[in-house]
């Protein structure tokens, strides 16, 4: 697969998560299915995290695999699908 299918193939991702998150509430973003797991809000950040250090390692400065930074920065180079809009709410644990 060339470079312009791997790139095509990240933006129709990006549509079709972005499309399902569409259809979430802000007051869905709590939601967890028991205690001790990650809410919608969390899941979404995990996503995006992981896309931003895919997409930096694939077409960026390289694989970053110390994972332990990773998870300390808040993913300020900006998260291929939009981490800002899922906030975790007060108290519900997650990102």
């Amino acid at each position: 697969m060339d470079a312009h299918a791997l790139v095509r193939e990240l933006e129709n991702t990006q549509k079709f998560f972005r499309t399902t998150l569409s259809a979430l509430e802000d007051a869905e973003q709590g939601f967890a299915p028991q205690d001790g797991m990650s809410s919608v809000a969390a899941q979404v950040a995990h996503v995006a995290e992981t896309v931003d250090w895919f997409v930096g390692g694939a077409f960026g400065s390289g694989w970053v695999l110390e994972f332990e930074v990773a998870i300390a920065r808040d993913c300020t180079s900006g998260c291929v699908f939009g981490k800002a809009r899922f906030r975790a709410p007060a108290g519900a644990g997650g990102a």
